[in-house]
């Protein structure tokens, strides 16, 4: 099943239990928690049977990406499917944030309130994110990956997952504290006061935050090698083509959803500029034909693009994979430029648009 199949039924079986699961919700103490979640699971499972989620009181229902970047991008997608029988609930796509809210945190046999790790911040001009330092005697006497996993899930639970993995982009640990560093519990405010004085917008979603980057162009027979700028709203998907990982592909196809990029050959007389103009007025018709973004009706989103020496390339995140030999094929048929299709793994073959995609 295609993701957005797995998420109509997951929406179809909630509707169908509705009575039930509210019940579950309004009046906890009348069930036996394990019998709730083997009800509930039987629900989500539909999507996954690894997909992480809270269900609460007032009739809150929680997905949570825990780290794995590729949720990131469907779970928000997932969300705005919810039928209008539902509106009832609150369903959140990623962990909310306690904020400025201090509570005891556990792990690697640690225990420690957010509220006595310390915090610096640094800007980071180029793409309007974070980088951090942080300190805590325990925390920081950690070897530093476990230092940095326990740290994120500090985070995840004081800022939020999105505005984590959208926000910060690295992090620190520090042997000592440094002056001017404050609490974990104040950088939800802090970071939101920083973002109003340099202008940067509040982003909800991670793929609304577009960022960009340039290559040196290199000779290979491989696409994209040839890029000299582009941009994008999931740079884990572009940094695994080029090392050749297929990590973000894999997980999106876990979930029935496909990540995939158009190619096509500009007039050779173009620059850089002019090349760009061409791919993003072909990048509003290709996001016209897949329905409007943040809609729910979407069958894909184009998650940005990128201009070469010798192509241009379009990037697509599919949550209903068919959708490129359904409404786009004739689109990119009906073009003067010949187009074709490659999904995100560095030795895939690039394959005329004429031909079946093999994504459904």
């Amino acid at each position: 099943m295609t993701f957005s199949e797995k998420a109509d039924a997951f929406w179809q079986w909630f509707v169908e239990n509705e009575p039930v699961l509210a019940q579950m919700a309004d009046h906890p103490a009348l069930y036996d928690p394990q019998q709730v979640i083997a009800f509930v699971d039987q629900g989500v499972s539909l999507l996954s049977s690894q997909l992480q989620y809270t269900m609460g009181g007032h009739r809150e229902f929680t997905f949570a990406a825990e780290g794995k970047e590729s949720l990131f991008y469907l779970l928000p997608y997932l969300v705005s499917r919810k039928p209008g029988a539902l509106d009832s609930w609150t369903f959140r796509p990623l962990l909310p944030g306690q904020g400025s809210t201090p509570f005891d945190f556990s792990m690697f046999d640690l225990c420690f309130s957010s509220g006595e790790v310390l915090i610096d911040i640094g800007l980071e001009p180029s793409t309007g994110t974070f980088r951090l330092s942080f300190y805590h005697p325990q925390l920081c006497s950690l070897e530093q990956p476990s230092s940095l996993t326990a740290f994120y899930q500090l985070l995840d639970l004081t800022l939020g997952e999105s505005m984590s993995h959208i926000y910060i982009s690295e992090a620190q640990p520090l042997s000592q504290p440094e002056e001017g560093m404050f609490p974990l519990t104040d950088l939800k405010n802090r970071l939101l006061e920083a973002m109003e004085a340099l202008g940067l917008p509040q982003i909800q979603r991670p793929d609304e935050q577009y960022v960009p980057y340039g290559f040196h162009p290199q000779e290979s027979p491989l696409p994209r090698f040839d890029v000299i700028q582009g941009s994008t709203c999931y740079t884990g998907l572009i940094n695994d083509y080029y090392a050749g990982r297929t990590e973000n592909l894999e997980g999106l196809g876990e979930y029935g959803a496909s990540a995939c990029f158009l190619t096509f050959a500009p007039e050779e007389y173009l620059g850089t500029e002019e090349a760009d103009a061409i791919r993003y007025q072909l990048e509003q018709q290709i996001q016209q034909a897949l329905g409007p973004r943040g809609s729910g009706q979407e069958k894909g989103i184009v998650l940005g693009g990128a201009t070469g020496t010798e192509h241009c390339y379009i990037d697509l995140l599919l949550y209903h994979p068919p959708a490129l030999d359904g409404c786009l094929r004739p689109l990119l048929l009906d073009s003067s430029y010949n187009f074709s299709f490659s999904d995100f793994r560095l030795l895939a073959p690039v394959l005329p648009i004429s031909l079946p995609s093999r994504l459904s």
